[in-house]
């Protein structure tokens, strides 16, 4: 087990989630560290994009990699949209043959569980 994936297993296991919650409001950092845990715990290398002086307009919130397939991925709660920079580097992106994903709660990730499983079975 990598360094430091037992604290992403407990915190995963302790994680109810919002929408079972009445009442409770789902945020995208919240909902950033729920997709960030999740795909570390099936093994992919996931990297937090800033924003800042000098960064991309646009660049996605995280960046995961796992068996030389690279996604970049949106973070947005339901009501949340992308902005004109993040719709362009979206578009650059797959005009560049890359795969960009809007992640609007944890089940828009979860298929790349399974494609990470397809890739390894036919290997």
């Amino acid at each position: 087990m990598r360094r430091g994936m037992q604290g992403y297993q407990a915190r995963i296991k302790a994680t109810v989630p919002a929408e079972e919650v009445p009442g409770l409001k789902v945020t995208e950092t919240g909902l950033l560290h729920q997709v960030r845990d999740f795909l570390r715990m099936h093994d992919w290398f996931v990297i937090r994009n800033q924003q800042g002086l000098g960064s991309h307009p646009g660049m996605t919130d995280l960046t995961a990699i796992r068996t030389g397939m690279t996604v970049w991925i949106e973070i947005k709660t339901a009501k949340g949209r992308v902005s004109e920079d993040q719709d362009a580097f979206r578009r650059d992106v797959q005009e560049h043959g890359g795969k960009w994903l809007m992640a609007k709660s944890i089940e828009d990730v979860e298929n790349l569980a399974a494609i990470r499983k397809q890739a390894e079975t036919q290997s």
